[in-house]
């Protein structure tokens, strides 16, 4: 099962993870594998407890994978366990080599967790040098950092800026949402009650705010004012993932429900739109950061692709109409398409699933 995918900001490389416990590193143009990491081996190697097993024994899967938002920081992160592992990619040319190596210097020399409340909840732990390789490029790749917490990451995100970072641990409490920055090594813990099984978050790209999802509702956060701003009642029973307009004024939550609700963040606390054209679980939904797209996936192994056209006219609602269904993931263990990424330049689309294939739509 391929669990998680991304594309890299430049649109020229894709990095998946499985259920194997190996990230893998994709060139777009070709589809040629170029490098693997096996994430799971880092992060069992992180926790003292496991030391001395087998490379394949107890092998995690990768439950999230996110590609650095930033196009001159060359990283990844991925969710393996309790842990979140930090991937140098390598892929870095000598411009923007300075810039990746001053990002992850604080997190090869295992971060500095400066809140006391952050001190129990995370461990930054440096990876021994022969784990990290050298790739095809001129730079090294694999893992340098390994972020322990205290209970299964289930998520994670990126700020658009592309230094900080938030881990979602559903079943850890108060301790469930953590905040990172990799520039500095250290983690904050933001909640000190847990509101519900937190299933999600993600940054406002733009103000200081952040969108946390439990199961039926999603409160959005002011990180400086430390205050709840709204809540957001989305009628879902299960909410699986959400993610925000470049814009920064719409939000879209996708559901086990079957559902993907739209928010106006201007206009309700209520949904915009409900849309229900899934006939099973919905994993995964996403907005192009350039092209009025967004698009949800699911287990019914369709993914549905819509035009989601926001006008600067504040008196213009949103238009939203269904454009395509893609179909060519085939349904294994009621599992179906898992995960998806837009391209960043172009409007293609890739898709991975429960079947072990990854596909790119192109020019939908």
């Amino acid at each position: 099962m391929i669990r998680c995918i991304a594309a890299s900001p430049d649109g020229i490389f894709m990095a998946s993870g499985g259920s194997d416990g190996f990230v893998r590193l994709w060139e777009i143009e070709t589809g040629r594998l170029l490098r693997s990491w096996n994430a799971s081996k880092c992060a069992l190697s992180a926790e003292p407890e496991v030391e001395g097993r087998g490379e394949h024994e107890n092998a995690k899967p990768i439950v999230a994978l996110e590609w650095n938002p930033n196009r001159t920081n060359h990283c990844l992160l991925a969710a393996v366990g309790k842990c979140a592992v930090v991937i140098a990619t390598g892929t870095e040319g000598q411009r923007d080599a300075g810039m990746t190596e001053a990002l992850l210097s604080s997190a090869k020399q295992g971060g500095n967790v400066s809140s006391t409340k952050a001190s129990k909840a995370v461990q930054w732990v440096t990876v021994l040098e022969k784990e990290t390789a050298v790739s095809a490029f001129a730079s090294a790749s694999g893992p340098v950092s390994v972020l322990r917490t205290k209970a299964d990451v289930a998520k994670l995100r990126w700020h658009d800026k592309g230094d900080y970072f938030v881990t979602i641990s559903p079943k850890a409490g108060a301790q469930s949402v953590l905040i990172h920055q990799l520039s500095k090594g250290n983690s904050q813990q933001p909640f000190s009650k847990a509101k519900g099984e937190v299933q999600a978050a993600c940054f406002h790209p733009n103000k200081p705010f952040l969108f946390v999802a439990n199961q039926q509702h999603v409160r959005i956060y002011h990180l400086v004012k430390q205050a709840m701003v709204k809540r957001l009642i989305s009628g879902c029973r299960w909410i699986s993932s959400l993610d925000i307009h470049p814009s920064g004024d719409h939000l879209i939550v996708g559901s086990l429900d079957r559902r993907m609700v739209w928010f106006d963040l201007d206009l309700s606390h209520t949904p915009y739109k409900t849309l229900k054209y899934h006939e099973r679980a919905v994993r995964a939904v996403k907005f192009h950061h350039r092209y009025p797209l967004m698009a949800s996936c699911s287990d019914d192994g369709a993914v549905h692709i819509f035009h989601s056209m926001v006008y600067s006219d504040l008196t213009r609602n949103p238009l939203i109409v269904p454009v395509k269904i893609l179909r060519g993931h085939t349904i294994q263990n009621k599992y179906g398409v898992l995960a998806l990424s837009f391209h960043p330049s172009q409007p293609w689309i890739f898709t991975a699933g429960a079947d072990g294939c990854i596909f790119l739509y192109q020019d939908i």
